[in-house]
């Protein structure tokens, strides 16, 4: 009985971190994107003649879960397209102030907020351009405890596959990633250059060797 206790406390435990990373991964989200009190989002009117139309909204407050973690939802002062009296177009108040508003990422949820259009798409390239730098960032890093025995292996580009399995992860990655972006041209470019270094490299080793041979027979 106790074991069997034991197993559904771990269960459970083990559900209450699934559903917190999940949490967390929903917070990462809105952080990234810039979900905060002031910030400036649109809301689906679903009311008015309007009904079905963005109008901008400030969030006056962003809802956290049990954790802390954002999880988009908000209060909004959301400003139609009405005078003060809330008359014309829209013939609702100028100012609304919206309560536990859900965010809707289709963007057509009427009584539901978003992003302003195209700005979660440049918010994902601004994220991938940070990536690309810490990729390059832990490569450069990497790269300073790499022991290169020749001065061709001084650069990256110039090693073979199986020479790249040899480097710390990061450094291995980001050439990796700067390799399947080439075109045949520059691939075959960049093989045919490394071809000729392992070439140079290979005979002045043997000219070494012998050099070395012939000393030694001297001696």
């Amino acid at each position: 009985m106790a074991h069997e206790l034991v197993e559904a406390a771990q269960r459970e435990a083990d559900r209450l971190e699934e559903e917190r990373k999940i949490a967390e991964e929903r917070n990462t989200y809105f952080v990234d994107n810039g979900l905060t009190e002031g910030y400036i989002g649109h809301y689906v009117l679903n009311d008015g003649p309007g009904k079905g139309q963005h109008r901008p909204a400030i969030v006056v407050k962003a809802f956290r879960d049990i954790y802390g973690y954002l999880n988009g939802g908000a209060n909004l002062q959301v400003f139609c397209d009405s005078n003060p009296e809330g008359q014309h177009n829209d013939n609702l108040p100028s100012v609304m102030w919206k309560t536990s508003v859900m965010f809707d990422q289709t963007d057509a949820g009427e009584g539901c907020w978003h992003w302003k259009e195209g700005e979660d798409e440049r918010a994902e390239e601004r994220r991938e351009a940070i990536r690309a730098a810490e990729i390059a960032s832990e490569a450069k890093a990497a790269q300073k405890g790499v022991i290169k025995t020749t001065p061709r292996k001084q650069d990256v580009r110039n090693l073979t596959d199986e020479e790249l399995a040899d480097l710390p992860a990061a450094a291995r990655k980001a050439e990796e990633v700067r390799r399947a972006k080439l075109t045949v041209a520059e691939r075959k470019a960049e093989d045919a250059k490394r071809a000729a270094l392992i070439a140079k490299e290979q005979k002045a080793e043997a000219k070494a060797e012998a050099k070395a041979a012939k000393e030694a027979a001297e001696a």
